[in-house]
């Protein structure tokens, strides 16, 4: 096939958001594959040297005048784009490459053009069009105190990943299951863990992850650590089985979590799961060369047909209906304006230690004190319970009001 000439919409690089790291990745593989590629700065901080830290090999590609991008260039924009960069591009050859879900994250429509093309991640986003499907966790779990060939060592740990949710609340039963097995919290956020290592050291270690986030990366890399992921809140109504890779350990039934904690994936779906993320990190290449090719075909389809009457009705209407299916997803799974407002949770955030939270604190102490003092007195000198039975009943009562324990990550 000929050799094109790509512009990529890239945000600031962020080895932590695999959306970001997705777009420098095809922007590797479009370059081994022969073609050129320019980088269009999502914004000034992105291409400001001092506020990001992304490889040298990146840095020479970008333009800071988005006008200067030729008309013929294939730019390639995600979803979350800002209009005011897409209006800038001169380019008349457009595809949308869909990383979330129109609307879910910019709370806009898409506004397409008859005849620009439209691809997605994932069967999760939409299973209609081409899925540009690249992993890259395989890779990084080959070798190290990592690596998938060594099996995870389970702690008495849960991880808590809010990210793009609507929800902060720890509900009754995860709460109920923490006290259960006195198991240890901690909280995932863009912060900490602090490197990639340290997360999927993380990852293998705990016993469950719980993610208020149905679509990110982080519950599928949970699940490829042997780790089952349980969804609090799925709230874009998302079909799993619809992934390119099997998700043995989602789950969303709060019945579970007892199944799920103890026994963990069973080996032989862990073993799939490892088999089809190996095969999918072998095929990147080979996806982003069907890529380029439907890129050929599709534009060379819009250019031979600008002068047909049905053809160019068919790209005006086809295009048209993308939006509005786009707009009655949104409308039916809530309408609601999801944004990434809580990635900052820390420990602080869900015990806040302010002087009116510690006074709270002590106040809550003093009367679980009072109540306790006040049973240990009923069951001593009223029910005359013998001194071992009262130590074994008081130590069940701890149990049950037992407070959640937190860890900080590096």
């Amino acid at each position: 096939m000929e050799r094109l000439h790509f512009a990529i919409v890239a945000p600031q690089y962020h080895p932590k958001s695999n959306g970001i790291m997705i777009l420098y990745t095809l922007c590797d593989l479009l370059i081994a594959l022969g073609h050129e590629v320019t980088l269009v700065p999502e914004s000034q901080t992105v291409i400001d040297k001092n506020k990001w830290h992304a490889p040298e090999s990146y840095h020479r590609r970008f333009v800071h005048d988005v006008s200067l991008v030729p008309a013929d260039t294939i730019a390639i924009i995600p979803e979350t784009s800002s209009e005011s960069v897409v209006s800038k591009l001169p380019s008349k050859r457009r595809v949308w490459y869909l990383l979330n879900r129109p609307y879910v994250l910019t709370g806009k429509p898409l506004h397409y053009r008859p005849d620009d093309l439209v691809v997605s991640y994932s069967g999760l986003i939409s299973n209609a069009y081409f899925n540009l499907f690249i992993t890259k966790e395989t890779s990084e779990l080959s070798s190290g105190p990592n690596a998938l060939s060594i099996p995870p060592v389970k702690e008495n740990l849960i991880l808590l990943y809010f990210g793009k949710s609507r929800h902060d609340n720890i509900s009754d039963a995860v709460k109920a299951l923490i006290m259960k097995h006195r198991a240890t919290i901690a909280v995932i956020n863009r912060q900490s863990p602090s490197s990639r290592s340290l997360l999927f050291d993380l990852l293998r270690r705990a016993r469950l992850l719980v993610s208020y986030d149905p679509l990110t990366n982080l519950n599928y890399e949970a699940t490829l650590c042997r780790t089952p992921c349980y969804i609090v809140d799925n709230y874009m109504k998302i079909k799993y089985a619809d992934y390119n890779i099997p998700l043995h350990g989602f789950f969303e039934e709060e019945d579970s979590l007892e199944s799920f904690f103890t026994n963990g994936i069973p080996d032989k779906q862990y073993s799939e799961i490892v088999k089809f993320y190996n095969e999918t990190d072998k095929r990147n290449l080979t996806c982003a060369q069907d890529f380029a090719e439907l890129c050929q075909n599709w534009f060379s389809f819009v250019d031979a047909n600008l002068d047909d009457s049905a053809k160019a009705s068919f790209l005006t209407c086809h295009n048209r209906l993308r939006m509005e299916v786009d707009r009655k997803v949104y409308e039916l799974t809530g309408g609601i304006h999801v944004t990434d407002a809580m990635h900052n949770h820390t420990l602080e955030s869900l015990l806040p230690a302010s002087n009116l939270q510690k006074l709270k604190k002590y106040i809550i102490r003093r009367k679980k004190r009072l109540m306790e003092n006040a049973r240990r007195n009923w069951y001593v000198h009223v029910l005359r319970m013998s001194k071992e039975a009262l130590h074994r009943k008081l130590d069940e009562e701890r149990q049950k009001n037992e407070s959640i324990n937190y860890i900080r990550v590096p």
